[in-house]
């Protein structure tokens, strides 16, 4: 017998938080500003490579997503993302299994009751998302 398709009621892409992008950027400024100083003093500056660094990683901070979570018909939940470190595919959940909000952090509790804690943190996502996020992995609306 086929698997009925199930249609998602809800869907929140759940943006990174804006704080972390503009630390990035602001931190990279000013020490590409002081490594450049010391390379027209004519000293040896190795941590541009680092200020380049922050320079890129902050405007990308800013434009991507932190993950996205959906919550089907049927009550199931589905997350992607980039998490913190790699990509990150749950979902849809089985019975048994759920999806739940710990502290400052989401976590994934299995049919057997095993819990594993994702790298998706409440600091590096968009405080209105993570509070949509938690609304919607309860059963709420977002």
């Amino acid at each position: 017998m086929p698997e009925k398709k199930r249609t998602t009621s809800q869907t929140l892409q759940a943006r990174n938080s804006p704080v972390v992008g503009w630390t990035f950027i602001v931190l990279g400024a000013a020490l590409l500003v002081l490594n450049l100083l010391l390379l027209f003093a004519g000293a040896f500056a190795p941590m541009i490579v680092v200020a380049i660094l922050l320079l890129i990683v902050g405007p990308l901070h800013l434009r991507r997503y932190h993950f996205e979570l959906a919550r089907y018909s049927d009550g199931r939940l589905a997350l992607s993302g980039t998490g913190w470190v790699g990509r990150l595919d749950i979902g849809p959940t089985r019975p048994g299994e759920r999806l739940l909000v710990d502290g400052g952090r989401i976590v994934f509790e299995a049919a057997d009751g095993k819990r594993r804690r994702l790298p998706l943190f409440r600091w590096l996502t968009h405080s209105e998302d993570w509070g949509r996020a938690v609304r919607l992995i309860e059963g709420g609306e977002a």
